[in-house]
């Protein structure tokens, strides 16, 4: 459970609590009728449920205080969260240069964040990072994970686990460049980062891909001559 679900468990609890107590009050020792106690509790459940509404914060600013404020600071809690979703999976990796590489990455990740924090105004202009871009390393983490539980071919398994690790290098280099780039005022470059960082990945898959379409054609011609 997120922690905006919490804090919406907690508003809705105090303010039926709060009305029950108006209803008890109201209907007891002032003993008033059922219906008045039942309009009053009414009246204080909405009342407290609206004025306990959480101001939506992004650092020390309201969020409100900023354009689009309200999707920059959920676009950044997700950031947060897909970090976290990360952090678990790597920590069922076996292989230890792969996880390594996987929480350098995070600490990059999460300078990042952070800055984008301290500066809410920069958050829409890291959106590809915030969605795309950290949704691609979840991605490649779960389907290494899942390669490596269904116990493929030892040969298939090393080329996709390096694949996988120099996206998730790819991955590391783009975000430190992404927080150069902020830290350096060239908001403008971000855009083009992005493109040249998706060929690379998409390079990068093809690559193994190829090899492994050639395999299969290898393999198919042994069983071909075995057979004649």
């Amino acid at each position: 459970m997120d922690r905006k679900a919490k804090k919406e468990i907690r508003r809705t609890i105090l303010a039926l609590l709060s009305a029950l107590l108006a209803f008890v009050l109201i209907y007891f020792p002032a003993k008033q009728s059922i219906w008045l106690a039942a309009l009053t509790a009414c009246a204080v459940y909405l009342g407290i449920y609206m004025f306990a509404e959480p101001i939506l914060k992004i650092g020390d600013r309201d969020a409100d205080s900023i354009e689009g404020g309200k999707e920059a600071a959920l676009l950044l809690e997700n950031g947060y969260t897909t970090c976290v979703k990360i952090n678990v999976l790597n920590g069922k990796v076996r292989d230890p240069n792969y996880r390594r590489s996987v929480e350098n990455m995070l600490v990059t990740a999460k300078t990042l964040l952070d800055y984008l924090k301290n500066n809410p105004d920069k958050i829409l202009k890291a959106r590809k990072f915030l969605t795309y871009q950290l949704d691609m390393a979840l991605e490649a983490l779960s389907d290494y994970q899942s390669l490596v539980n269904i116990h493929m071919d030892a040969a298939k398994m090393q080329r996709v686990e390096v694949q996988s690790k120099n996206i998730i290098d790819l991955l590391n280099d783009s975000f430190r460049e992404q927080l150069e780039l902020f830290l350096a005022d060239k908001i403008m470059n971000i855009d083009v980062q992005h493109e040249l960082l998706t060929r690379r990945i998409q390079a990068e898959k093809s690559l193994v891909s190829e090899d492994t379409v050639s395999e299969d054609i290898a393999n198919e011609d042994l069983v071909s001559a075995d057979e004649e």
